[in-house]
């Protein structure tokens, strides 16, 4: 007790013992499988977006093409025989149920049309919504 130290000498050994390897092991798996977990979902998200354009453009492409049926076939048609239909009872060839019906039928025409124009755009809203930004006007 009495020296001052220099005779002092240390020596150390390190080494890892496999206590835990198991754990660590189980631990990597956990995180490799969490990780494929989440590119899963992101390839399920992608898809789904994917279906999503698609089937907005399928229906908004549908929903114009109705609209244009009426606009360019079915209500001049219907505008027509609301015309014959009025001339002939002006002449008394046809009773004016006649009138009425063709009057009726050019309604139920215009009502259809307003509603292919308006799923138009509801199809045209749901899309922006999905890749979000506008759409260029037509």
């Amino acid at each position: 007790m009495g020296s001052d130290g220099e005779d002092l000498y240390s020596a150390g050994v390190t080494f890892n013992l496999p206590f835990q390897r198991e754990r660590r092991h189980a631990m990597l798996a956990e995180a490799e499988a969490e990780n494929r977990m989440a590119r899963q979902d992101l390839a399920m998200l992608k898809n789904q977006i994917r279906f999503d354009v698609a089937d907005a453009l399928a229906r908004m492409e549908r929903s114009r093409k109705t609209a244009e049926l009426y606009r360019e076939g079915l209500l001049p048609q219907a505008e027509n025989t609301v015309e014959s239909a009025l001339a002939a009872y002006q002449v008394g060839k046809a009773d004016f149920m006649n009138v009425l019906d063709s009057q009726m039928t050019l309604y139920n025409f215009e009502r259809d049309y307003y509603e292919a124009i308006a799923d138009h755009q509801m199809q045209r809203a749901l899309l922006e919504a999905t890749v979000g930004v506008p759409l260029p006007a037509n």
